[in-house]
């Protein structure tokens, strides 16, 4: 619902400039908050210092929105001590009164992908906006894996939900970890069912080729 309040705006109001500005008086609007993350993050208007900034101040307020996650994606790529600043601040916000679900949930999105190594980096970087030198994982990293992987078992345990479910099946299945992920492709395949099952079932035929 935030993020459509933040679609319906004119082009004028969602620029950076007149979305801080608005910020400076509703410090708390999830909506610019979320917004100004997605304007932050595209290669056309990316500032990595403001969107350090506004990532710790949606925190703050809502630590298990997934725009935390999603929107800096590539920057996770690009920065990884910011990447590390990120999840350090999301699991203190852990046991609060926020949703650990949601938290878990971000972690595992954040940690799993930078833990695989990326078999074509020249499409990856391309795909991602990342510059050409970017570095990018070339060997699986087992001990971010792991963190990765509690953080979704953990997010499912607390709430189950689809996504998390499939996200944790098919980061098992790329990492190699086929017999954790067929079960885990079952579990995903027997929640509430999202626009998402046709891929949950090729990723599973796709692990189960892989056996």
């Amino acid at each position: 619902r935030a993020m459509l309040t933040w679609h319906n705006l004119s082009e004028r109001e969602k620029t950076t400039e007149r979305a801080e500005a608005y910020l400076e008086e509703h410090p708390d609007d999830l909506s610019r908050r979320m917004g100004i993350l997605l304007q932050l993050a595209h290669e056309e208007t990316r500032d990595p210092e403001k969107l350090r900034h506004h990532s710790l101040e949606l925190i703050k307020r809502l630590p298990g929105c997934f725009e935390v996650a999603s929107a800096n994606y590539s920057e996770f790529f690009r920065n990884p001590e910011y990447r590390d600043e990120i999840v350090d601040t999301l699991r203190s916000s852990l046991g609060k009164e926020f949703d650990d679900a949601d938290i878990h949930r971000n972690l595992g999105f954040i940690l799993g992908p930078s833990a695989l190594p990326v078999s074509d980096p020249p499409s990856f970087r391309k795909w991602h906006e990342l510059p050409d030198d970017t570095p990018l994982p070339g060997e699986l990293n087992e001990e971010q894996l792991d963190r990765a992987i509690g953080h979704y078992e953990q997010s499912l345990r607390i709430s189950p939900d689809r996504n998390v479910a499939e996200w944790l099946a098919e980061l098992l299945s790329d990492a190699g970890r086929l017999e954790a992920a067929v079960p885990a492709f079952e579990q995903a395949a027997q929640l509430e069912p999202v626009d998402s099952a046709a891929g949950l079932l090729v990723d599973y035929g796709e692990c189960l080729a892989k056996l």
